[in-house]
């Protein structure tokens, strides 16, 4: 390239563009997405009280919100995650029972509970004029016994 006399050549510098990203849309997708599994979540209620429950083949799950009985380890009995005595039991069932005769009873021991025990608390609900009892397990996994 020849400059000629009298003209001028001039180099401009670019000035750097500031590249920015607008995210507006992607926060909008982000809130509708949080919204959308907010609502659509389920939330599965657990007891406080840590049981280590026995295995069934034909466990089912409750439909309704029954009264939630549970039995420790330790022996320590509770209705709905309240301790209870079990001199107190009796009447706090047939209490209940009398609002709603058809009220769910969902019996939860643990394993390492003494069987005589757990009669005796089913004996006392089914005095107390309950007539809906269940025991709660976890489902064991079927044992394949083909040859």
């Amino acid at each position: 390239m020849i400059l000629e006399a009298g003209s001028s050549f001039s180099l401009r510098r670019r000035t750097a563009r500031k590249v920015t990203i607008n995210i507006t849309s992607l926060i909008d997708v982000m809130f509708m997405l949080i919204i959308f599994f907010v609502i659509t979540s389920t939330f599965d209620e657990q007891s406080r009280i840590q049981l280590d429950l026995p295995k069934s083949l034909s466990a089912e799950v409750a439909q309704t919100k029954p009264w939630t009985l549970s039995i420790d380890r330790d022996e320590k009995v509770y209705l709905n995650d309240e301790p209870v005595e079990r001199g107190d039991l009796a009447a706090r069932l047939v209490e209940g029972a009398a609002g709603d005769p058809d009220k769910t009873l969902v019996l939860r021991a643990d394993q390492a509970v003494r069987y005589g025990l757990v009669i005796e608390i089913l004996d006392v609900a089914k005095q107390a004029g309950l007539k809906k009892i269940s025991a709660v397990t976890l489902r064991a996994q079927p044992v394949d016994n083909t040859p």
